[in-house]
């Protein structure tokens, strides 16, 4: 059966494995700036590079003006619900390209080009390096392998390879989508009006920092 797999993509010409190789090549260049970037455009100007700290507590999130107004549990589960569909494409393309590998030898691929990422998050300060994400990217890329093992066995390889395609497009115009708000978040932070406003907003909010800590040790 293996053998019939790999016919799939080898005995239909060379073409088609070039651009399944040029597509998964694009899609590892666009999914680590996609996650980086929606970070980023969120709190790049706001909480991570806050005096320096990096901030992964809810409840801290809560008590900045910034956050107050959103709903945590919304918060937690679009930022699930994104992760594990960024990974999706990653699984596809390993099941089509490297079907012949172990699947646990994939999937540990897929769990360390996450933890790759997650650790420049907490290099550059950007988001919060967070388990959940860690373990939201491998499950995306499981849930890949899964979908592309079973439509093999259906012969519907053309499905998938559209939905490749479309998953890596919809990823490109994300990156495109969020470098423009991080063009216009670097405007109108550096505008100075705004910038003694955000500054004037951070002096209030740090005064929180001490006030949370001491309720923290006091229970």
């Amino acid at each position: 059966m293996s053998g019939d797999k790999e016919s799939m993509i080898t005995d239909r010409g060379r073409p088609l494995r070039v651009l399944l190789v040029i597509l998964f090549i694009v899609y590892l260049l666009l999914v680590p700036v996609w996650v980086l970037l929606l970070k980023s455009s969120c709190e790049i100007f706001y909480i991570s590079r806050w005096q320096g700290q990096i901030f992964a507590d809810a409840e801290m999130f809560a008590n900045f003006t910034h956050y107050s107004n959103m709903d945590p549990t919304n918060i937690f589960w679009g930022d699930m619900i994104l992760n594990v569909a960024a990974f999706v494409p990653f699984g596809i393309y390993l099941e089509m390209l490297f079907h012949e590998k172990p699947f646990l030898l994939k999937t540990l691929t897929m769990f360390c080009v996450s933890l790759a990422i997650e650790i420049t998050q907490f290099v550059l300060m950007i988001g919060a390096t967070d388990i959940v994400d860690l373990i939201a990217n491998t499950l995306g890329g499981v849930t890949g392998l899964i979908v592309m093992r079973v439509l093999y066995h259906n012969n519907m390889i053309k499905i998938v390879l559209v939905l490749a395609i479309l998953m890596t497009l919809i990823v490109g115009i994300e990156v495109g989508i969020h470098s423009v708000n991080i063009y216009y978040d670097i405007r109108d932070f550096y505008n100075e009006e705004n910038y003694n406003g955000y500054l004037n907003d951070f002096q209030e909010e740090a005064e929180l920092v001490p006030q949370m800590g001491a309720f923290s040790g006091s229970q």
